[in-house]
């Protein structure tokens, strides 16, 4: 439940520079830090790229004059203490799931995802989700605003975060409505919108050839 949470803001993805971290850490991150906001970012740090690519999100996020924790054991650890921003490269996804159950906000801001899996797996757990307004992330899981909350500007990023961290009703309305739209989201789902697609694409092409 809402009250039961704290006000974290959640992200999961790879470290690399399309997730637009340094982006988050450098537009939202001073904002978030004033409003009591803690942000976790999870991400695959394997390759030497992606490690220079989340120390360089930690030095935005210095530069911002936010502190910067990196790792957690637990979910206790990655919400708590004086961090503002904790990196948790590589983690078990028990302890991805678990700051899930225990945040109130997962952020997505990468332009133009294809669809988002990370989002989708977030509002599975009733997570309500904050989405960058393109790409299928927007138009396809968060349904335009029906699902999910979106966002152009830092500004409207911000003031989505501080509704969704404020307001129980708001985020109770958005966490049903995302277990909703993913509970629709399933194998046999798409078995059959596809096969209604071929059969209706095939009725109209033996039209045409008779």
């Amino acid at each position: 439940p809402f009250d039961a949470r704290r006000d974290a803001v959640v992200m999961l993805g790879r470290f690399s520079e399309e997730k637009r971290y340094d982006w988050v850490v450098g537009e939202l991150g001073e904002e978030l830090r004033r409003m009591g906001i803690r942000l976790v970012i999870f991400g695959g740090a394997v390759t030497g790229t992606q490690r220079a690519y989340m120390e360089r999100v930690a030095a935005t996020a210095r530069r911002a004059g936010l502190s910067v924790a990196v790792g957690a054991r637990d979910v206790e650890e990655a919400l708590s203490g004086s961090a503002d921003v904790r990196l948790v490269p590589n983690a078990p996804r028990d302890l991805i799931d678990g700051v899930m159950d225990h945040s109130k906000v997962f952020l997505h801001a990468t332009v133009n995802e294809h669809w988002g899996i990370a989002v989708a797996e977030a509002m599975a757990r009733g997570l309500p989700a904050v989405v960058h307004r393109s790409g299928g992330a927007w138009t396809d899981l968060a349904e335009e605003g029906r699902s999910g909350m979106g966002y152009a500007t830092p500004e409207e990023a911000v003031d989505a975060i501080g509704r969704l961290t404020s307001d129980g009703r708001a985020w109770a309305d958005l966490s049903s409505a995302s277990l909703r739209r993913t509970g629709e989201i399933s194998l046999e789902r798409f078995e059959r919108s596809l096969l209604g697609l071929v059969e209706e694409i095939t009725a109209h092409i033996s039209m045409q050839a008779s």
